[in-house]
């Protein structure tokens, strides 16, 4: 196998190994030619035959290539060898500011450094309209000489263009810095969100840490984008208020709270930092967090949102424009949304996915009446007919006053008021599909996965078997999230002989029981072929498994060997990189 230290690649010898991420390896390689060191960076072998994976590497080759600044890593060359493509960088002799924030807290000077250098960076990349999108301490690069590089643009996206990318519909990015929007895969990304991204960054130099961690990237990404920022003086005292206010700011969830561009965040931290005079618009006053944020309980359930590519299948194709803006201590309201529907063959999509459109209308139009699952037949034997309400809109408003009644007690823990609410959504939404699919995509945004489970298998009137059955893919997502909510307990046992739940249960006992348990029962699917063939997110799970019990080797063995199957569904390839990102494959 070709890129091993001691190989020649074209003119370049390898020496060894730099580093290894989620989509690519680094050498450091040595061009006789020319008598210099450079780095090479080659796309994993798991990945070459993936066109996506390699548009999204070749562009980096281009957009980078025209990018010309002290503070970023030039490209130097593009090729390919044995099939593998490979860049041709600046070899940066010295270390990470990840590696460097390890050994201890920076100085203030340090870290004037890094915010003014990295900000330079960020500011001229802003301005030939490309975005960065995974700025964070393992993409900085210090040398001894005290140079500060902006490494990896392989995210990077052309900003405010048409240009058609492979990262236009998914979410990409790393989970702890990643911006709530960016979270959210929304399409149209700007400079904001490199600067929520760069602000994470500053507040854990700051700080001492990120602002959100947990078990699972999942309950990351849920944090961002629900979760207020955890005051950074309430977790360092030393901190200025002055300098709070500006990461208040920096990391605001509403890109409109932000700053508008990377020069005006470096200068107000600069300020802050000295204790110098800030204008009242470089602040955020303290009661920002109370009056912006969304409040969660003091005990929030921490559950997977956006993860998966449900949303995928809730595409929105809206007559309306806009959206909801959340209110504290409330769940917004849900609007009446068309949408339109495909079965393919799988979701497309995810995590580090996005909204793709996979609808389902015109394959519900397509049926044969006669077929035994067939829509016609699914609404005459489980939803009897109903006359018509006798004021529809009333009865609209009650079914959204229950959704929004439901996901409030859900996220207090109160799961029993949840259910009944969302019993009597079902009653007041009657027929209403336009109602149900808004309903599902407000509780994905939420992250309210078990909500949805539980309105497919247990409310009297499940509507959305007709829209969720005929796409089995869009069900092995919703339990395979609902699975990691610890007040699904009653919920997993009262279906635990339901086939659908086989690698759904396994996965609740590994985050709400005993990984033990949860590896036995994963072991009975994954040596049972047909359960296998059928399951596909069981090698996913198994990856999951070891990097929660910290078996790391037999999680990078297991994701490389998941990351090969091409024929998986996008949502499990796209989770199983964002794991690896967090195993450091």
């Amino acid at each position: 196998m070709p890129f091993i230290p001691g190989e020649n690649i074209g003119p370049y010898r390898l020496m060894e190994q730099l580093g290894q991420g989620g989509m690519a390896t680094v050498f450091k390689a040595y061009h006789s030619a020319l008598d210099r060191y450079v780095a090479i960076k080659v796309l994993h072998v798991a990945f070459q035959d993936d066109p996506n994976f390699l548009a999204r590497f070749q562009r980096e080759a281009r957009v980078v290539a025209r990018l010309d600044h002290q503070n970023i890593v030039p490209i130097y060359d593009y090729s390919e060898y044995e099939s593998r493509p490979y860049l041709v960088m600046k070899y940066v002799d010295g270390e990470t500011l990840k590696a460097r924030l390890s050994r201890g807290k920076l100085s203030q000077s340090e870290i004037e450094r890094v915010v003014e250098a990295v900000g330079a960076a960020l500011a001229y990349a802003h301005k030939q309209n490309i975005l960065h999108r995974d700025v964070k301490p393992s993409n900085v690069l210090l040398t001894e000489d005290g140079q500060i590089y902006l490494a990896d643009f392989g995210l990077a996206r052309m900003a405010q263009t048409s240009e058609t990318s492979l990262t236009a519909d998914r979410m990409v990015g790393t989970p702890q810095y990643m911006s709530p929007e960016q979270a959210q895969a929304k399409p149209d990304l700007d400079a904001r969100s490199d600067i929520y991204s760069f602000g994470v960054m500053l507040y854990e130099m700051l700080v001492g840490r990120v602002p959100f961690n947990a078990d699972t990237p999942f309950a990351v990404i849920h944090d961002h984008i629900y979760t207020p920022l955890p005051l950074p003086r309430t977790v360092n005292p030393d901190i200025p208020e002055q300098v709070e206010r500006v990461l208040l700011k920096a990391l605001a969830k509403d890109p409109d709270d932000r700053f508008d561009q990377v020069d005006q965040m470096v200068k107000a931290f600069g300020s802050a930092l000295r204790g110098e005079y800030l204008p009242t618009g470089d602040f955020v006053p303290l009661e920002y967090a109370e009056n912006t944020l969304v409040t969660a309980p003091e005990e929030e359930t921490l559950v997977p949102a956006g993860a998966g590519n449900l949303v995928s299948a809730f595409a929105e194709v809206s007559d309306k424009a806009g959206t909801d803006k959340t209110e504290t201590d409330k769940a917004p309201k849900v609007q009446k949304r068309s949408y339109i529907f495909w079965i393919v063959g799988g979701l497309a999509g995810l995590l580090v996915a996005g909204l793709l459109t996979v609808m389902l209308v015109n394959r519900m139009q397509d049926r044969n009446p006669d077929e035994e699952n067939s829509l016609v037949s699914v609404e005459e034997n489980i939803i009897p007919e109903e006359p018509a309400a006798a004021n529809p809109e009333e009865d609209a408003g009650r079914a959204e006053t229950a959704l929004e009644e439901s996901i409030a007690a859900w996220r207090t823990g109160d799961l029993d008021v949840a259910i009944d609410s969302l019993k009597k959504m079902v009653i007041f939404a009657g027929r209403d599909r336009d109602f149900y699919l808004g309903a599902y995509q407000q509780m994905m945004d939420r992250g309210a996965w078990l909500l949805i489970a539980i309105s497919i298998y247990d409310t009297d009137r499940p509507l959305v078997l007709n829209i969720l059955t005929e796409n089995s893919e869009a069900m092995h997502e919703v339990l395979y999230y609902a699975a990691e909510d610890p007040m699904a307990r009653d919920f997993f046992m009262r279906h635990k002989d339901h086939p659908m739940f086989v690698v759904a249960s396994a996965r609740f006992e590994l985050y709400n029981g005993d990984p033990f348990v949860a590896k036995e029962k994963l072991g009975e699917v994954l040596s049972t072929p047909r359960l296998l063939e059928k399951f596909p997110e069981a090698d996913l799970l198994e990856v999951e498994i070891f990097a929660v019990m910290e078996d790391y080797v037999r999680a990078r063995q297991e994701l490389g060997n998941l990351l090969e199957n091409n024929d998986l569904p996008q949502w499990i390839r796209d989770n199983g990189i964002i794991i690896g990102e967090e195993i450091n494959f």
